[in-house]
């Protein structure tokens, strides 16, 4: 007789699995990009208001809307949300591989 032993295999992760390292992080950078998205609404309305205040014809933009505008493309790039092309008229442009 032998002496076998068993060896017990680690459960599998669920595809769906809320702590998998992945939908985490695309959860925090969807979580970033929303705060950022608030903050740079937030700003353009100042900015509109003090130059509305101070007489100019053209909304000056401040340099703290400019960086959230970077960092707004930024997340929206690395979540894949610049990927969609679509044309003027709203349709989704088709390539020629389809």
């Amino acid at each position: 007789m032998s002496d076998e032993v068993e060896i017990e295999e680690e459960p599998q992760a669920l595809e769906n699995d809320p702590t998998e390292y992945l939908p985490v992080m695309r959860h925090h950078l969807h979580e970033a990009l929303w705060a950022n998205n608030m903050a740079l609404s937030y700003v353009q309305a100042t900015d509109l208001a003090d130059s509305y205040r101070n007489g100019l014809t053209m909304p000056q933009q401040s340099h703290l809307a400019r960086q959230l505008e970077r960092s707004q493309l930024t997340l929206s790039g690395y979540l894949g949300l610049l990927d969609d092309e679509e044309t003027e008229d709203g349709q989704e442009s088709v390539s020629e591989d389809e």
